[in-house]
């Protein structure tokens, strides 16, 4: 029987016991790595993706790094968690807001249900 949790309206099978990292590089293409790999630029991710996995994820749109992140750690895009940029602006105040707050986010994320 497969390990399965539901997270977001989402089946997730076969999750590992063991630990796992994510190195988000957003902004950036995966040619830029690889010729940076091809003049032994990048010795310290070679060995990491050498010794693991290297798996690419389409970017969330829009492309900002918050809404990504948040995509990232709930498994939805920002149409259901709710983070659709880096910062908004708010007309009363005349300020613009960071969009890294808690109080933004509309579903949980995968560390606070599994």
């Amino acid at each position: 029987m497969t390990n399965q949790i539901n997270i977001n309206e989402r089946i997730y099978s076969g999750i590992p016991k063991s630990t796992a990292i994510v190195i988000c590089l957003d902004g950036s293409q995966k040619e830029y790595f690889e010729e940076a790999s091809k003049s032994n630029l990048t010795p310290n991710l070679d060995s990491l993706i050498s010794s693991g996995e290297n798996l690419l994820a389409n970017s969330a749109i829009p492309s900002f790094t918050n809404p990504n992140n948040i995509s990232i750690v709930t498994g939805r895009p920002s149409s259901v968690h709710g983070i659709c940029g880096n910062f908004f602006y708010t007309p009363s105040t005349g300020e613009e807001v960071i969009m890294n707050d808690p109080q933004f986010l509309r579903a949980p994320t995968n560390f606070q249900k599994y």
